[in-house]
C-alpha cells in the first residue's frame, strides 16, 4: 500500500513538474515571437555595401531606394541592424541578408506597406 501511495505521489509530482515546464516553454516561445515581431529581412543587398554601418545603410535605402521619408514627429526609428554570421566562406554565394530591428512595430509595418506600391 504504502508503495502504491508513493507511486502516486511521485506520478502527480511529475505531472505537476510537466506542466510547469510546458507553461514556462509557451511563455518564452511568447517572449521571443514578441522579440521578433518588429524585424525585417533584407535580402540581395551586395556585400559590404554597407561600409561597416548596417543601420545608416538601411536608414538611407529606406529612404532613397523605397522612397519613405521620414518627418520629424514619424521618424523610422532602427534599434539595430546587421548582416547574417559568415559562417563558411562565401565564393559564388548569394550575399548574406541584412537583419533589421525597427524600435516600433509600426515602423515596420510603414516599410513593409510600402514595398507594395
Amino acid at each position: 500500500m504504502n508503495e502504491d501511495v508513493e507511486e502516486l505521489q511521485h506520478s502527480v509530482a511529475n505531472k505537476a513538474d510537466n506542466a510547469h515546464v510546458q507553461d514556462l516553454e509557451d511563455a518564452i516561445e511568447d517572449l521571443v515571437h514578441r522579440w521578433k515581431r518588429n524585424n525585417l529581412v533584407f535580402f540581395n543587398i551586395p556585400e559590404n555595401s554597407e561600409s561597416g554601418d548596417c543601420v545608416a545603410f538601411i536608414q538611407n535605402f529606406i529612404a532613397e531606394h523605397m522612397g519613405i521619408t521620414s518627418e520629424e514627429d514619424q521618424k523610422l526609428e532602427i534599434e539595430r541592424a546587421h548582416r547574417t554570421p559568415p559562417g563558411k566562406p562565401r565564393e559564388g554565394k548569394p550575399p548574406r541578408p541584412i537583419h533589421v530591428a525597427f524600435l516600433r512595430y509600426t515602423d515596420k509595418m510603414s516599410v513593409l506597406k510600402n514595398t507594395s506600391s
